[in-house]
């Protein structure tokens, strides 16, 4: 779901927006690098995530080779990090 300007307070002369994390399914590669239930992903790759239309987007027209390494940006608690998670094309096709 899209995040909340109070979410962003710090943030939001940065970022025009971002997705509040929901849920982490506890055996995918978002569980495996530590996303976590109430972070805010900003980003992917080199692309903003305002929309589920953007990851969507970044899923399905990344270079393959892109997938296995995928540059991931979250705000947790007001700190930024930074990460990288392995998508199979399977699954950026199911997106």
């Amino acid at each position: 779901v899209p995040a909340s300007p109070p979410q962003l307070k710090n943030y939001q002369k940065q970022y025009r927006g971002g997705l509040l994390v929901t849920d982490v399914r506890s055996d995918s590669p978002a569980a495996r690098e530590g996303i976590m239930r109430g972070d805010v992903l900003l980003g992917m790759q080199i692309y903003e995530t305002i929309s589920i239309d953007n990851v969507n987007y970044i899923l399905k027209n990344s270079d393959p080779a892109a997938l296995e390494a995928l540059k991931f940006l979250i705000l947790r608690d007001n700190v930024r990090y930074e990460g990288e998670l392995v998508v199979s094309r399977k699954a950026a096709r199911n997106h």
